[in-house]
């Protein structure tokens, strides 16, 4: 879980990639809060997940909530190792996230 304070917020996480493998990430928040996701890689390299939590390819309100979901295919982390997950809200009232990354073997 992660919280945003009120108005701009940045939250990280630092999770362990493994590589060649399928991944997927999982994102639950009130359905009033709008932040993006992004992945700085091991290498430097920064990957956007989400641009915003209204994304309707990806993501739908149900009640209370938004709910989130991105699937990346094998190859999508060639860069194995320590990535830092970051949540930053531009406005907005104080909120808690929820982000999961699970990493699969096909």
């Amino acid at each position: 879980m992660l919280r945003l304070a009120r108005g701009h917020s940045t939250a990280r996480f630092v999770i362990t990639a493994v590589p060649h493998d399928t991944w997927v990430v999982r994102i639950s928040a009130p359905a009033s809060a709008d932040f993006e996701v992004n992945v700085l890689k091991s290498d430097g390299e920064q990957l956007a997940l989400l641009e915003t939590t209204h994304e309707p390819e990806v993501c739908a309100i149900t009640g209370t909530r938004v709910r989130c979901f991105l699937r990346f295919a094998i190859g999508a982390n060639q860069t194995p190792g320590r990535w830092t997950v970051i949540a930053t809200k531009h406005t907005g009232s104080e909120t808690t996230v929820r982000i999961r990354i699970t990493f699969r073997r096909p």
